[in-house]
This record gives C-alpha cells, sequence and structure tokens, in this order.
C-alpha cells in the first residue's frame, strides 16, 4: 500500500494567460515491481497529441540541460526518449570535439608554419646584417691598415729627422768651438798689435 502526505495547494489566481501555461496533473501507475515500482506517468490525454508529445521533449531536454532534476521514476517513453535525446546529444558533443581538435590541430600548423616563416625572415634578415657589418668591418680593416702604413712612413720621417737633427747639432757645436778658437786668436792677435805698436810708438819718442 502507498501512503502519500497530503499537502495542501496554496490557492492560486488563474487567469487566461496562465491557463495556457498550466500543465496537467500527473498521476502513479503501478508498475508491478512491487511497492517502490511506480512509474510517472502524463495524463490520460492521447500520446500521439502533439501538444504531449511537446510537453515531454521540453521537459525531457530541460533534464539533459541539467535545468531540471529527476526526483521520480520515468515512464518507458519518456526514458526512450531521454536516452535518446542523451545519444544525440553525446554525438553532438563527441562531433563538436572532432570539430575542435581539427580546428586546433589547424591552428597549431598554421602556427608552426607561420613560426618557421618568421624564423626564416629572422634568419634572412640577421644574415643581410651579418653581411653588412663583414663589409663595414673590411671597410675598417683596410682603413687600419692605410693609417698603419702611414704611421709607419711618419715614424720613418720622424727618425730621419732626429738623425738629421743630432748631425746638425754635432756640426753647430763643431763650427762653434771652432769659432771660439779663431776668436780667441784674434783678440790674442789684436793684442799683440796693440803691444807692438806702443812698443813702436815708445821707440819714435826715443830717437827724437
Amino acid at each position: 500500500e502507498l501512503s502519500l502526505p497530503i499537502v495542501p495547494s496554496p490557492e492560486v489566481e488563474l487567469d487566461a494567460a496562465g491557463l495556457d501555461h498550466l500543465i496537467p496533473a500527473f498521476h502513479l501507475d503501478d508498475s508491478g515491481n512491487g511497492t517502490n515500482g511506480f512509474t510517472l506517468l502524463g495524463n490520460q490525454a492521447d500520446p500521439g497529441d502533439l501538444s504531449h508529445q511537446m510537453k515531454i521533449t521540453a521537459n525531457l531536454f530541460d533534464i539533459v540541460s541539467s535545468n531540471s532534476e529527476i526526483d521520480h521514476p520515468l515512464c518507458e517513453e519518456c526514458t526512450d526518449t531521454l536516452i535518446e535525446m542523451i545519444d544525440q546529444q553525446l554525438k553532438l558533443t563527441e562531433d563538436e570535439l572532432h570539430d575542435y581538435s581539427q580546428f586546433l590541430k589547424k591552428l597549431q600548423n598554421e602556427n608552426h608554419l607561420e613560426s618557421i616563416e618568421a624564423l626564416q625572415d629572422e634568419l634572412k634578415s640577421l644574415r643581410t646584417e651579418e653581411d653588412r657589418l663583414m663589409y663595414e668591418l673590411k671597410a675598417l680593416q683596410e682603413e687600419e691598415k692605410a693609417v698603419l702604413n702611414e704611421y709607419d712612413a711618419q715614424e720613418a720621417i720622424r727618425d730621419r729627422l732626429e738623425l738629421e737633427e743630432e748631425r746638425y747639432w754635432k756640426e753647430y757645436s763643431k763650427h762653434r768651438n771652432e769659432f771660439i778658437l779663431v776668436e780667441d786668436e784674434h783678440r790674442s792677435v789684436q793684442c799683440e798689435l796693440a803691444y807692438a805698436k806702443n812698443q813702436l810708438d815708445k821707440l819714435k819718442k826715443t830717437n827724437v
């Protein structure tokens, strides 16, 4: 024997608009499996009624979409419909997963190709920069070589000038010494001449 609690229904004011959304009451039918073998059935309307099928489908869709909780057993028709909807949703999910996987692979391949192309462009740019730097390096090496050659030439000139300067100072010192000797000799001769003239004057005065 099934005992169900009696709960008074709340008073609801019905209007014409509310009657359009009124869901008929459900009734319990014994499935023959004992005290807990009751199966939830719809109203006693014709199962082929389009409105009845749409309501069942809408309720099952809410269940599949987790918008409604199942708190009672389902009838065989609802169970089959629910299983069919779950299978369809599973297939759609698998197809969607497959599409996402293919799209992800496509993106990864495109990104891989873009990465390779970007690296190739960067490598080409680096090689161009390397060629430019090598050209500048070669030009700088040639310039350095020319500067070193000029430096060596200037060093040779400096060495030659230093030798000439040293020879000049030697010649200057030699001529300076000779000049000093000649000047001393000249002074000595002048002194001798002055002495001789003085003696000559004295002799002339004596003879007179």
